[in-house]
C-alpha cells in the first residue's frame, strides 16, 4: 500500500538524492527515522505485554521460550500490522526516502531481529553493554517476559527499557557470567541432546502432514 500511495503521489514518499531532499536530509532523515522506528517497535511490544487485550493477540510469538531465528516476525495478523505500520505512516506525515526506509527496515529491523532471535550471545557484543540490545537481552525477553510482565521488549537501543523499567532485575544469568561462575562448560555442553536439525534440509520433511510435531 505504501508503494502504490507513493507511485501515485498519494503520499510525501520519494525516491533517491534530490534538489530538494539532498544528502544531508537524506542522512539526518535515516537517523531519525531508526529513532523513532525503534521506539515505536519498542512501545507496541511493551503493549503487547502490559494490557491483557494486546497480550492475546501477541502471546503466539511466546510459543516457545527460546527464541529462533525463524521466528523474527512470526506474528499474528494484528502484529503485524502494528509492526509495519510505519511503513505506511512515516510518507504520509513527512516526506520519506521510500528506499531509504524500506532498506532500513529489511537490514536493521529484520536482519538485526535475526540475530536477537537466534539463541546465540556472540563474543563481539557483550550483554552488558549499555546502548544495545543483545540476543541474550532477548532470550531474556522471550523466558521471562509474559502477561502484565514487560521485560526488554526493546528491539535496537536500551534505553526504551531503561526509562520505563522493563528491566531484569534478578542475577544476570548471560555467557560471561556463567563462565564467571564456573558453569556452562564444554564437559556439560557435551552432555546436551542436540537435535537432528538436518532434517530441515529435506524437502521431504516439509511435504508432510505431521512436520509439526517432531519430537
Amino acid at each position: 500500500l505504501a508503494l502504490y500511495l507513493a507511485k501515485f503521489k498519494l503520499s510525501k514518499a520519494y525516491c533517491g538524492i534530490t534538489d530538494e531532499y539532498d544528502l544531508q536530509y537524506n542522512v539526518i532523515q535515516f537517523f531519525v527515522l531508526w529513532l523513532v522506528a525503534d521506539f515505536y517497535e519498542f512501545f507496541y511490544h511493551w503493549i503487547g505485554h502490559t494490557f491483557d487485550a494486546a497480550w492475546d493477540n501477541h502471546k503466539s510469538h511466546h510459543k516457545f521460550s527460546n527464541p529462533s531465528p525463524f521466528a523474527v516476525i512470526a506474528d499474528d495478523a494484528i502484529d503485524q500490522l502494528f509492526r509495519s505500520a510505519p511503513l505506511l505512516v512515516f510518507p504520509l506525515i513527512a516526506p520519506v526516502n521510500i528506499e531509504v526506509m524500506f532498506a532500513q527496515w529489511a537490514i536493521i529491523f529484520y536482519m538485526y531481529g535475526t540475530y536477537l532471535h537466534w539463541g546465540y550471545e556472540s563474543q563481539y557484543i557483550s550483554a552488558h553493554n549499555s546502548i544495545l540490545n543483545t540476543a541474550y537481552d532477548h532470550y531474556l525477553h522471550h523466558s521471562r517476559s509474559i502477561k502484565n510482565k514487560a521485560i526488554r521488549t526493546g528491539f535496537f537501543f536500551k534505553i526504551w527499557d531503561n526509562i520505563f523499567g522493563s528491566v531484569q532485575k534478578d542475577a544476570c544469568i548471560c555467557v560471561r557470567c556463567q563462565h564467571a561462575a564456573g558453569k556452562r562448560t564444554e564437559k556439560e555442553f557435551a552432555t546436551v541432546k542436540i537435535p537432528d536439525y538436518s532434517v530441515l534440509l529435506k524437502p521431504s520433511f516439509w511435504f508432510t502432514t505431521n512436520w509439526y510435531f517432531v519430537q
